[in-house]
């Protein structure tokens, strides 16, 4: 157990107001066993949306290699960002489940990956996305081959 679990934020602070520490176990502990489907990242005043809490979940089961769990959050994450019509954070939710699924590898993964590249890459087109296209572009293009 990491030393400052159950701290609250105030306890985590210095006199200064600066955070103590930065901890991927803290993260990990409140993101994984806290958190809930169903809800969105909102940074300030609803000033800025960024999407299903999902896809970060699932992000961070996939760097844990907790597949099960990763495969469950971009479910939920891609489901909420389509109810939401956030296309741009459902093409990128897409492109994550696809990187996933193609490291955890189990049978049928690769073919599902391709079809989240292709839906992502089609989003992706239509909206402008250059950077995030490029990636897709070269995921794809490393896979392709490999299919059938």
């Amino acid at each position: 157990m990491p030393e400052n679990r159950g701290r609250t934020v105030d306890e985590r602070l210095d006199e200064k107001g600066s955070v103590k520490f930065v901890n991927v176990v803290l993260v990990r502990d409140c993101l994984v066993e806290s958190a809930e489907a169903g809800r969105n990242v909102i940074v300030g005043n609803c000033t800025v949306c960024y999407g299903a809490l999902s896809r970060y979940l699932g992000a961070l089961a996939t760097t844990l290699e907790r597949w099960d769990d990763a495969a469950r959050h971009f479910e939920d994450a891609l489901a909420m960002n389509a109810r939401m019509d956030a296309r741009p954070w459902l093409a990128h939710t897409q492109k994550q489940y696809a990187a996933m699924l193609l490291a955890r590898h189990q049978s049928g993964d690769r073919d599902k990956a391709a079809d989240l590249l292709d839906a992502a890459l089609a989003i992706a087109r239509e909206l402008g996305m250059r950077a995030l296209e490029e990636r897709i572009t070269a995921a794809i293009a490393q896979i392709k081959p490999d299919l059938h």
